[in-house]
């Protein structure tokens, strides 16, 4: 089985989400969590305005799309803010990583209905010890 190129990009985005929590962790000890929350947005944001100009992807979209994309953005600040106050106040921020990181769990069950992912017991048993391992994490 050859080596696919998602996985080294699943492994590069744990990095990048590693050092967003961790460094969210260092920021928020000594700013309040709205600020931290301002100075992250604003890098991002910042970050953007300089990359998409220059690249050649197209930016009309559907209407559907428009509408999916708000709920993304309404779903994603909202968990942006909930994550980020768990890594603030959490003792150890990869206790609460783990736990909201686990939602790839739900992901891979939503696919198996929604796109028709195969699942097979390895991975279902896989699914399961992480499930465990996030409720032994939680108490």
């Amino acid at each position: 089985m050859a080596f696919q190129l998602w996985v080294i990009y699943a492994f590069v985005a744990l990095i990048g989400f590693f050092l967003v929590n961790f460094l969210f962790k260092v920021v928020s000890h000594e700013n309040p969590l709205v600020v931290s929350l301002i100075l992250y947005s604003s890098a991002v944001i910042t970050i953007l305005a300089i990359i998409l100009p220059s690249s050649d992807v197209s930016m009309a979209i559907s209407k559907k799309s428009a509408i999916v994309a708000a709920f993304i953005g309404f779903s994603s600040v909202g968990a942006t803010i909930f994550a980020l106050k768990s890594v603030e106040i959490a003792p150890n921020p990869g206790y609460s990583v783990a736990i909201y990181s686990a939602g790839f769990v739900f992901v891979v069950i939503a696919s198996v209905f929604a796109f028709g992912s195969e699942i097979t017991i390895t991975k279902f048993i896989g699914v399961l010890a992480v499930f465990a391992g996030m409720v032994l994490l939680a108490l």
